[in-house]
């Protein structure tokens, strides 16, 4: 995984979950623990609804800027 990571400038994690403690998903939260890396950063939704692309693609491009 690591090297995957190391290919890119940001690794968003696209998440059906609540924030959390630390503010990220569950998922996000054992990635950044296992490979201390900041680009690894979440995109939480706890609707209950699926992700829009359009959806998915704003908080990217928030993320991101």
């Amino acid at each position: 995984m690591e090297k995957i990571f190391s290919g890119f400038t940001h690794v968003i994690v696209v998440e059906l979950n609540d924030e959390g403690l630390y503010g990220y998903g569950q998922l996000c939260t054992v990635l950044r623990a296992r490979y201390c890396d900041p680009r690894i950063r979440a995109v939480t939704k706890t609707d209950g609804l699926t992700w829009k692309v359009k959806e998915i693609l704003q908080h990217v491009l928030t993320l991101t800027k």
